[in-house]
């Protein structure tokens, strides 16, 4: 299932940050370079794997946007969408040079990175039935508020 699947990547994600930030210990070294050309000469590996797409028709650069615009709950969800990650990317990119310019080390930086990526185990692994037990729009709010 997607939810598993998901999980799986979230918990590896969660490793290789507490890994990356043991390894690079009290401060930021070189090592998160290496670190991350491994992780994406492992994600090129994956993708050289993944089956063909197969055939599709082209189709218009902006030729759905009409019909997306009439859509105005999706279109207020791609809004909500937006805002909630423009919040996430600066506190993503932002953390760890709080966190150093405080006191902190690499390793806290990392730990910090890991415990925001387990966060999101409990949603990714029940999300099924958290859907169907609350309906979609209920699911958005919640998320919204605990967010």
């Amino acid at each position: 299932s997607y939810g598993a699947m998901r999980v799986a990547g979230s918990v590896g994600y969660t490793l290789a940050a507490l890994g990356v930030g043991r390894l690079m210990g009290e401060r930021a070294t070189p090592a998160f370079l290496v670190a991350y050309a491994a992780c994406l000469g492992l994600a090129l590996a994956a993708a050289v794997g993944l089956p063909d797409l197969g055939e599709r028709q082209p189709r218009p650069l902006l030729g759905g946007l009409g019909e997306l615009r009439r859509n105005r709950p999706f279109v207020a969800l791609l809004l909500v969408a937006y805002l909630s990650a423009s919040g996430a990317a600066i506190m993503n990119g932002f953390l760890g040079v709080r966190l150093v310019e405080l006191g902190g080390t690499a390793g806290l930086v990392g730990l910090a990175i890991a415990l925001g990526a387990a966060s999101e185990w409990p949603v990714v692994a029940f999300g099924g039935r958290l859907l169907a037990r609350f309906g979609a729009p209920r699911l958005v709010g919640l998320a919204i508020v605990v967010y």
